[in-house]
């Protein structure tokens, strides 16, 4: 527990509880270690001390005399310490030497003799205040051997008593205040507190998920805190306290009290820490291979749940409730502890014959530990299929499964397996290892391979690296197809790959999975084991934000095939521009020799409807898009990782979620492997979200992170023209937009382009003067000429149509938006254009179907005036829609209004239905009840 400006950080009812009980007897603040005992008895030490209550504290020290089993020693210290903060009797002196001459460990040694030391020291407090009672405050008041004893004198003497233990003391101290769990929301302020500074959502998420159910408790999470900043994983960057390497575990300090529970027990309760720490416990009936013989396993279980570090489930499963105490143990084991207690687990398992789903488990968890044997590789295949689709365990026994299978076709079966099923998973960092893993291992599989299929070697070598008679080129490699053959071959794949603007090698490359090969199958399997782990390097690599390992790129570049399949990687961390194309090229292929063709008779999927998403997506660095377009179904967005916190942070952005978008950009800040441009990017995003919730400064820090020349120079300009019509500044918009266009005439940086003239060209529509209108479309004019693309003249015609509040052209650029489907081309109404209220919600439904990130409102009929619009609301009904405009939640809104949830979205429907909108943004940004606030692109 904590203070803050104005109280505490959360306990304000238990510390009423304290105040209030304070002279109806002894009372006691229980709660486990850690709970903030301390700091509440502190609290109303200074609370009773305001009002003029004289106080005594009697910290009890853990290393005490064990002979005095009442604490005199330490209360005759506190007297003699605090003595001029008492209106004490004249006689005090002379009952402090009373109580020091019997308090000896031979006066506790005789019945007689303590009966006096109580009588004299029920004397010393009768002395201690003439003039008004005292409360005395033992802290750890459980660390004597008789406590009730500690507290009779004093209350006999008329004073109050607050005590604290970590459980209740029986009817000595008949008035118990327990201290539960901190509230979720307490436990992210103290978070907030200890870090210093603002704390990154990333930060505050990983700090909880590691305490697990001590994230209510105050000791933990200060001594958590304290530990990772020791430790050098905890800093502060632009204002922002966050975690150095999210990917680092976090571990709980080794002076926390749950490592004294696990001390007595040794080696045998550090096992069954780890063992219950895996991502399927530990069931009961491997229990007993986890600890030698007459092991105290049984007691160290029972002792690790009843402290709360354990739990049981139905099935009889233990678990491991905080993963940052079993990460502790983990670190003080070493590495590969789990790996190998699980080998020791399998060779007595082998010694006693087990039942096959129980060795299946140890041999999965034990992974390469356990020397290869090809006779548990079809084991492991028959106990992953009996898992759940969902199930933690499945990875470990595909990878258990590969690692067991024979060198040749079935082992690089297996890898595919296990790669697609990681795929499924979106477990990028167990496919970083697994590559890392397979490529040492196997640095010699192709020529196994090769040598196993007569003139194999000959036919791979050939078909990947020689030049013969007609080849095809695929990237850097050559296949030799006939003519006919690459013709049938081509089918979809080939209008997928020209329909994005693939070169016809690329085209070649995407139908590479259904062309006709002048190799055997088996002599391919030489080249494939190293194009599907490329193909696995570069997952890994874009979604974890680390370029593949040199060692890594060195071994699977020894294949043609391989080298194409990483290039899009190497480009992306060089910084370079990746088109869609590059990537279907390269990674398609492989992905459909993993058992993946597209549907038959069509492509995967239509260049019409992908490809202007997708090279939007590029454009930005968003990966994401292309990669699910790429691998279909069987791909999923991790839940971390940088690509993933940038994917929600354009597409939060895109659906209007503003407190999700600024949530996602501070967790993109928490990783430091980062893309630049994404993180320009996201920062500008931040900015313009800032700005137009009115958060000044906020928005101005944001912008002043993002490089001077950075990469995207329109869509900055974007969001100074944003900022300055907040600021009421139109003149230094237009100006703003001007120089940018000036400044980068030949940009890159197309999608700000777009939405800057779609600004400016609002800001114009919104003044008298026609000028700013005029030189605006002479800006798209000017732009259309150098770029001439659909993109361009969709954006003239939306700029002309809202300069002019020309309805026709508006029109025009509508049906151009349609028709694409591709970018965040927003519609803007302008003031003077009448258009019909369907029309709008038309023209919004089919601009969010091409990923529109907003659309403005449209100003009501000349009927209804913004001040109509007003009056129709209800005062509740105001008040929700100033909270949505500040970016609360529903929880957060019920919480400040006092009533339900499911009242809240009563009210937001209504709303919803008045403004003509169906997002949160859309009813943010609308002008019901004010005046109308259109917002630019």
């Amino acid at each position: 527990m904590t203070r803050r400006r104005g109280g505490l950080v959360g306990r304000r009812a238990e510390l009423d509880a304290v105040l209030e009980a304070g002279g109806a007897g002894p009372v006691l603040v229980s709660g486990p270690a850690g709970s903030g005992k301390t700091a509440l008895l502190r609290e109303a030490r200074r609370v009773l001390a305001a009002r003029g209550t004289p106080v005594l504290d009697v910290p009890v020290p853990a290393d005490g005399p064990a002979w005095d089993r009442f604490g005199f020693r330490a209360v005759l210290g506190a007297v003699r310490e605090q003595y001029e903060c008492f209106d004490a009797d004249p006689r005090l002196p002379d009952a402090l030497d009373e109580v020091s001459r019997l308090c000896t460990e031979d006066g506790y040694a005789d019945p007689w003799t303590r009966f006096c030391l109580l009588h004299a020291m029920s004397t010393l407090f009768t002395r201690l205040s003439a003039t008004a009672p005292v409360t005395v405050v033992f802290d750890d008041v459980d660390r004597l051997d008789e406590p009730a004893l500690a507290a009779a004198p004093v209350h006999r003497a008329g004073h109050a008593v607050l005590a604290s233990a970590t459980a209740p003391l029986g009817p000595a101290f008949p008035r118990v205040v327990e201290l539960g769990p901190l509230l979720p929301d307490e436990a992210a302020s103290l978070v907030r507190r200890q870090g210093k500074a603002p704390v990154t959502p990333a930060a505050e998420t990983a700090v909880r998920q590691a305490l697990g159910p001590l994230w209510g408790n105050p000791g933990a999470v200060v001594s958590t805190i304290a530990g990772l900043r020791e430790r050098g994983q905890w800093e502060t960057v632009d204002g922002f306290a966050r975690l150095t390497g999210p990917a680092r575990p976090i571990t709980l300090p080794a002076a926390h009290p749950a490592f004294a529970v696990l001390a007595p027990f040794g080696e045998v309760g550090r096992r069954i820490v780890l063992l219950a720490s895996e991502p399927g416990g530990l069931a009961a009936e491997d229990l007993r291979y986890a600890a030698a013989p007459g092991a105290r396993a049984g007691q160290a279980v029972d002792a690790l749940v009843a402290a709360g570090l354990l739990e049981c489930d139905p099935a009889g499963t233990l678990r491991c409730r905080v993963p940052a105490f079993a990460a502790a143990v983990a670190e003080a084991a070493g590495s590969g502890a789990r790996q190998r207690l699980h080998r020791e687990i399998v060779a007595r398992l082998l010694e006693t014959g087990p039942r096959e789903d129980v060795l299946a488990r140890q041999l999965a968890a034990a992974g390469p530990a356990v020397p290869r044997r090809p006779e548990f590789a079809e084991l492991l295949r028959t106990a992953a299929s009996a898992l759940s689709p969902g199930s933690p365990l499945r990875t470990g026994h595909l990878r258990a499964a590969w690692w067991h299978t024979a060198s040749g076709a079935g082992r690089i079966a297996r890898q595919a397996e296990l790669v697609r099923h990681l795929v499924r998973e979106a477990d990028y960092p167990a496919m970083a290892e697994f590559v890392a893993e397979a490529v040492q291992d196997g640095s010699d599989e192709g020529e196994r391979v090769a040598g196993a299929v007569p003139g194999g070697g000959e036919q791979v070598r050939g078909g990947f690296e020689g030049a013969h008679d007609g080849p095809v080129a695929v990237g850097r490699a050559a296949f030799a197809l006939e003519p006919e053959a690459a013709q049938d071959g081509l089918g979809d794949g080939e209008q997928v790959a020209r329909a994005l603007g693939a070169p016809a090698s690329r085209a070649v490359a995407v139908a590479v999975g259904r062309a006709a090969f002048a190799v055997e199958p088996e002599a391919e399997a030489a080249q494939d084991w190293r194009a599907g782990l490329a193909l696995a390097a570069v997952l890994a690599a874009v979604h974890t934000g680390q370029p593949v390992a040199a060692g890594v790129r060195a071994e699977l570049g020894r294949s043609g095939a391989a080298r194409e399949v990483l290039l899009p990687a190497d480009r992306w961390f060089a910084g370079e521009r990746v088109e869609p194309a590059d990537v279907v090229a390269a990674l398609l292929p492989v992905w459909q020799r993993f058992g993946v063709p597209a549907p038959p008779g069509r492509a995967a999927w239509s260049g019409r409807r992908h490809g202007a998403p997708l090279a939007d997506a590029c454009a930005v660095r968003d990966l994401v898009p292309v990669l699910a377009a790429v691998l279909g179904e069987d791909y999923r967005v991790p839940a971390a990782g940088p690509l993933a916190a940038y994917h929600r942070v354009r597409t939060a952005y895109a659906e209007g979620r503003w407190t999700e978008t600024l949530a996602a950009v501070e967790e993109l800040e928490s990783y430091q492997a980062v893309d630049e441009l994404a993180r320009e990017h996201a920062r500008l995003l931040a900015a313009e979200v800032c700005g137009w919730r009115g958060e000044t400064a906020r928005a101005a820090g944001w912008l002043a992170r993002v490089p001077e020349h950075g990469h995207f120079p329109h869509l900055k300009a974007w969001v100074q023209a944003g900022l300055c019509h907040h600021a009421q500044e139109p003149e230094q918009a237009f100006e703003v937009g001007r120089r940018a266009f000036r400044a980068h005439p030949f940009s890159r940086d197309e999608l700000g382009a777009s939405r800057l003239l779609l600004r400016l060209a609002w800001l114009a529509g919104r003044v008298e003067d026609t000028g700013p209108a005029r030189v605006v479309v002479g800006v798209a004019e000017n732009y259309h000429e150098n770029r001439n693309s659909a993109r361009s003249f969709g954006v003239l015609a939306a700029v002309r149509g809202l300069a002019a509040g020309d309805e026709t052209e508006i029109r025009t650029a509508e049906r151009l938006v349609r028709r694409r489907g591709d970018h965040e081309l927003v519609l803007l109404s302008e003031p003077a254009v009448r258009r019909p209220r369907g029309w709008l919600r038309e023209a919004y439904e089919n601009t969010r179907a091409g990923g529109a990130a907003r659309t403005a409102r449209e100003p009501e009929p000349a009927t209804a005036t913004a001040t109509g619009r007003a009056a129709a609301l209800s005062v509740t009904e105001r008040e929700i829609l100033q909270l949505i405009r500040t970016g609360q939640t529903n929880r957060q809104i019920a919480r400040t209004i006092r009533m339900s949830e499911k009242t809240v979205e009563k009210h937001l429907s209504r709303l919803f239905a008045k403004a003509g909108c169906r997002t949160r943004y859309g009813l943010a940004t609308s002008g019901l009840g004010r005046h109308p606030d259109a917002i630019g692109a």
